[in-house]
């Protein structure tokens, strides 16, 4: 029995006009051999296009081309994990995965109620900074003084970056397909990383393994 469409599916398909494609990597086939690795992760069957050179990513692989194509001048995805992020990247844009619960999932059908929301996909930082600005919910989030464009607009002083050990947060093999050069490159770039910061360390527990107690 040949498997549903919907299991194989590729990032950026559309059943009305087919295969979509982002203007910055090249088109390819939907049965190009090289461009597909498929993974069963129960109860999902997903098509995960692995080669960056061809494929338009996802799963908001719409609204990054349609930005990228200028058929809108900023869009909004949503991501569950990578969803804003790869197709961004694929289409030369500008993105964030907000914090979750600060931005309303109203007419949104999420995959996971714990990791899903929706965020920017923009052409620029300021746009970003601006868009933010409309979905962020000001009750659930401490948005800055003047709002993210004001702190866009601020220099470098105090800026703090979160960088998780490597080793602790890495998936089990089950749930991921590993690349080895990208593990070994996040693993020792890490110390080059904390000696040209001032580091502090805070210790967090992987949210999928040791849940933090309610506050």
């Amino acid at each position: 029995m040949k498997p549903a469409r919907a299991e194989t599916i590729s990032p950026g398909w559309s059943a009305v006009g087919g295969q979509s494609q982002s203007a910055y990597t090249i088109p390819f086939h939907p049965n190009d051999p090289d461009s597909f690795h498929n993974v069963i992760f129960p109860p999902l069957s997903l098509a995960v296009i692995t080669n960056p050179r061809k494929s338009p990513g996802g799963s908001s692989s719409g609204p990054a081309i349609s930005v990228s194509a200028g058929l809108a001048p900023v869009s909004i995805g949503t991501e569950t994990v990578g969803s804003l992020i790869m197709p961004a990247d694929r289409a030369a844009l500008y993105t964030i995965k907000p914090t979750h619960g600060i931005i309303s999932r109203e007419g949104i059908l999420p995959i996971s109620k714990l990791c899903d929301t929706a965020g920017p996909m923009t052409k620029c930082a300021r746009d970003a900074a601006v868009l933010m600005d409309v979905l962020v919910d000001g009750r659930k989030a401490g948005v800055p003084q003047g709002g993210y464009v004001g702190a866009f607009e601020e220099g470098w002083e105090g800026l703090r970056v979160g960088v998780l050990e490597p080793g602790d947060w890495f998936y089990e093999d089950k749930g991921l397909r590993d690349e080895k050069v990208v593990r070994e490159q996040m693993v020792s770039h890490k110390p080059e990383l904390e000696s040209a910061l001032t580091v502090e360390r805070r210790e967090r527990s992987k949210p999928h393994t040791k849940p933090s107690p309610p506050t």
